[in-house]
């Protein structure tokens, strides 16, 4: 099973102490984790003392990074339906739009995943 993540359920971890790749691994025996490079670049930009505990967080539980160009918003929606991937994500629009899209959707609540 491909999830790629979405910035904010990145810094979930951080913020709440959620950790959701973990959480994850105990539902799904093959899990294979992806985030694009401008969900990387936005927490750079928006939350740099966030980054070093994100790459270690990515590095711990084996993500790839995917190169893209756009806004992450429109290439995890693309990226998700070409390669028949679930997304992690806290963003009340994306999920909608994900939803629409028939893609199946990982959100966080109470420190539990909700799908």
């Amino acid at each position: 099973m491909k999830v790629l993540a979405d910035t904010n359920v990145l810094l979930a971890f951080l913020d709440r102490k959620a950790d959701f790749a973990s959480a994850i691994k105990e539902t799904y025996l093959q899990i294979e984790f992806f985030v694009f490079k401008q969900s990387l670049d936005e927490i750079k930009a928006k939350r740099p003392a966030a980054v070093e505990p994100v790459d270690w967080y990515l590095r711990k539980n084996g993500f790839r990074i995917l190169p893209g160009k756009g806004k992450a918003d429109e290439l995890i929606l693309k990226w998700a339906v070409e390669n028949n991937a679930m997304v992690a994500t806290r963003d009340f629009g994306l999920k909608k739009r994900l939803k629409k899209a028939g893609i199946q959707v990982i959100s966080l609540k109470n420190n539990k995943l909700v799908y």
